[in-house]
């Protein structure tokens, strides 16, 4: 079984949109991430919306293609034991487009936005 815990954001406005709900998750542990500096591409058509808060909402917690969904399958492909409880967290540590950044990002032509997270694990 897998157990989720806040997500840890590593980064400031103005990447984060004001009204946007800033998790304030801290990792786990004081160890080395399990995964370590895991790239998500993240459709920018599925996530976006006209309020750049909602978009980085959606960005972490779209149940298609945000970085919550992607994460919990991928360790529930590499972890996932009925009888053994896993927590983790995610730290996410950076996010950008597939093009180089030329004004506001949730604004751009971009197709993709890319995500760079951490994840930790205690098992």
């Amino acid at each position: 079984m897998i157990q989720k815990h806040p997500t840890k954001i590593s980064f400031d406005w103005p990447k984060i949109p004001k009204g946007a709900k800033n998790p304030l998750g801290q990792n786990l542990s004081n160890s080395k991430p399990e995964i370590e500096d895991l790239k998500l591409t993240i459709t920018k058509s599925i996530v976006d919306n006209e309020s750049k808060a909602t978009t980085f909402d959606n960005i972490l917690n779209d149940d298609l293609v945000g970085i919550e969904r992607q994460v919990n399958d991928i360790l529930k492909l590499q972890f996932d034991d009925p009888k053994k409880l896993i927590h983790y967290n995610i730290d996410f540590k950076e996010i950008k487009t597939n093009i180089s950044l030329q004004g506001d990002m949730y604004t751009n032509a971009a197709m993709y936005y890319i995500a760079i997270i951490d994840i930790y694990i205690i098992s």
